[in-house]
């Protein structure tokens, strides 16, 4: 979630709830920022780390000669980078990131076009990718190939560009090329082959220990009884290899499939045509009532209680009706509310790390928290309780999974439900605190906060660009069940303009739609991203950029949900979206 820092007037500024990166060595093409301004503390590593791009590549593209020697203030530029995978030629590239093959060539070295070795690391110059970026808004009715690969069907233009699975012949033996960050769990989990087959196959004498590069070989006969044929009643299928996916009445020819209805959602690799679920949190006595006035709105958060040192529970709900009238509007309109509880501290103006860990690592406190939620649940009639304990500590995984496993145990004993929100990851290490197996396990849905990759304290930049939500979504669905997760999404903009001591303001999207209209305005489309953005001078000559979401980009958003067969989305936050959110919810429905 978020906490406001402070208001003036109809302008809020609010600290990120975290600051989700990329990594890049996970996907083949990594969106990273487009620059990054040096901050003290900041090194080439840490940068490297923060966007997802090897330090050779940001030293290549800036031309630095001193990579030990940052100055603050010094604008670095991000390259765009692809990992070559088995399969890939500079020709593929090209068709994928729009860019030519004479481009690539010469921002790389590269003499002989010919070839290009598995694993090398591509900077991509150009900074639009308008005909691939494009082609992940229309909506997922699966498009698959002879030569799919054994996830979900992604064109390479995607941020998850698709791994080497061949499928040749009913008969064969497809292939998944390890890359960093593999581990045979989540091979097993991509391809519906389970881990002593493929240990079997392929002779592995320690199968904790994977190369990267490897190639591994995932027998037909395992996907076929476990995966793939879809599984489909009154279809036709021509040269189609899928996974995952339980489908009734599709038709499929050649590669492109139409008409599929998809049944019961798995993991990974299963589309959707719904989104049953559409959450959002609520604060405000204005954004509780908003959340009351759509009938779209399957499950409401109230986000105002926190925990303190001794773990007791504080309601900060403004109101003294508030808490009464939302769990009563749930009873009779047959939507869950919960109460988000958080180490949330005011003084600090952010998340209490040493909060959490404090209490999650005393049995009695933890306890104390426990018992003090669960009673919470029981006399103000919620559904149950949504965890948005933030920034807790690698050190601290093993006592948050212990809370997380005894709450959702002692809710669940009584009828009630646990909701466990995590950040965006994508398998960072700084977000290892996080045992998403575990969470997915004793929680019954798992909002993803997947916004404010850049925040109201970076530099200027989409806050939630599509592919990152990608990889995002590609990583938490092959930890927990794609059935459990809900796809976070941001109906809010930052303002970052000259003057702002680097802190960005929030703007709401009507507040957004009402500037474009009065200022006459024209929003720009970053293709790379898939968000919008608008960059103008004011009449006091101060320079502005926002980001934000749109329709369009929302549409993205929803698609790509439906893509991954997630439960559904949630939103920060009720009261802040516009028209275009909710017509584009109801398209959705």
């Amino acid at each position: 979630m978020k906490r406001v820092l402070a208001q003036v007037g109809a302008i809020t500024i609010v600290l990120g709830a975290s600051i989700p990166h990329v990594t890049a060595a996970t996907t083949s093409y990594v969106s990273a920022p487009k620059t990054w301004t040096v901050k003290n503390g900041d090194t080439l590593w840490k940068i490297s780390q923060r966007t997802g791009v090897p330090m050779k590549a940001i030293e290549q593209y800036n031309r630095i000669s001193k990579p030990n020697t940052l100055k603050i203030g010094q604008v670095i530029k991000i390259p765009r980078i692809w990992t070559v995978k088995s399969g890939d030629s500079l020709w593929k590239i090209s068709k994928a990131t729009g860019v030519s093959v004479q481009s690539i060539a010469k921002a790389n070295g590269i003499k002989n076009t010919a070839s290009v070795n598995v694993g090398t690391v591509l900077i991509i110059p150009s900074s639009s990718l308008p005909s691939t970026t494009s082609a992940n808004k229309k909506a997922p009715s699966s498009t698959t190939s002879a030569s799919a690969t054994t996830t979900s069907s992604r064109t390479a233009s995607s941020t998850m560009a698709t791994q080497s699975t061949t499928a040749k012949s009913s008969s064969a033996v497809t292939q998944w090329v390890v890359k960093s960050g593999d581990t045979l769990w989540i091979i097993s989990q991509q391809t519906g082959v389970s881990e002593q087959t493929l240990i079997q196959a392929n002779h592995l004498s320690n199968p904790n220990v994977l190369t990267v590069g490897q190639v591994l070989k995932i027998p037909a006969a395992s996907i076929a009884s476990t995966s793939t044929s879809s599984q489909t009643t009154g279809s036709t299928t021509t040269g189609t290899t899928t996974t995952g996916t339980t489908t009734t009445g599709t038709t499929t020819t050649g590669t492109t499939t139409t008409g599929t209805t998809t049944t019961g959602t798995t993991t990974t690799g299963t589309t959707t045509s719904t989104l049953p679920i559409i959450y959002a949190w609520a604060d405000y006595t204005s954004s509780i009532n908003d959340a009351m006035a759509h009938s779209s709105i399957t499950d409401i958060g109230n986000d105002n209680y926190v925990f303190n040192f001794k773990g007791s529970v504080t309601d900060g709900t403004p109101g003294s009706n508030n808490v009464t009238n939302l769990t009563n509007y749930g009873k009779s309109k047959n939507v869950n509310v919960y109460a988000t509880v958080s180490n949330w501290d005011a003084q600090m103006g952010n998340f209490n790390a040493t909060l959490a860990s404090t209490v999650l690592n005393s049995s009695s406190l933890r306890a104390t928290l426990e018992q003090n939620l669960v009673n919470i649940a029981t006399k103000d009639g919620y559904t149950g309780i949504d965890l948005d304990i933030e920034q807790v500590k690698p050190s601290d995984q093993t006592v948050f999974t212990d809370f997380v496993d005894e709450l959702g145990t002692q809710l669940h004993a009584i009828g009630k439900k646990l909701l466990v929100s995590i950040p965006g990851d994508t398998g960072e290490s700084w977000y290892s605190g996080y045992n998403l197996r575990a969470i997915g396990q004793a929680a019954d849905l798992v909002p993803v906060m997947t916004y404010d990759y850049n925040w109201a304290g970076s530099t200027a930049g989409p806050i939630a660009p599509l592919p990152w939500d990608e990889q995002v979504l590609k990583y938490v669905t092959s930890q927990i069940p794609a059935n459990k997760v809900l796809l976070g999404i941001g109906t809010y903009g930052y303002d970052w303009y000259t003057g702002d001591n680097n802190y960005a303001k929030t703007l709401t999207l009507s507040q957004i739609d009402t500037l474009i209209q009065n200022a006459n305005l024209t929003p720009s489309w970053d293709s790379a991203d898939s968000v919008p953005y608008l960059k103008y001078t004011d009449s006091n000559h101060v320079t502005h950029t926002i980001y934000y979401e749109n329709q369009a980009s929302i549409q993205d958003k929803l698609a790509l949900a439906k893509e991954y067969g997630v439960a559904g989305i949630a939103f920060w936050k009720a009261g802040f979206e516009d028209t275009a959110f909710w017509n584009t919810i109801t398209q959705n429905k």
